[in-house]
């Protein structure tokens, strides 16, 4: 049986974030136990999916603070 790390990490995330109101991102890497290479691309997906909105984003549009939809 082989591990879906990206789901594991997708868990870990939503997890995070069940617990919290606002989080920035970078609490998000250092504190849910995700991969910090595949953070920012879950995060992607899950606001594309209406599951999170982004707060705040930097320059680039990169997110910066997260929360989930209501």
């Amino acid at each position: 049986m082989m591990t879906d790390y990206k789901e594991k990490d997708r868990n870990a995330i939503l997890g995070y974030l069940k617990e919290r109101n606002s989080v920035k991102v970078t609490d998000i890497i250092a504190h849910a136990g995700a991969e910090e290479m595949r953070v920012y691309p879950i995060l992607f997906e899950l606001e594309r999916e209406g599951i999170i909105r982004v707060e705040d984003s930097d320059d680039f549009g990169a997110a910066e603070v997260v929360a989930l939809m209501n």
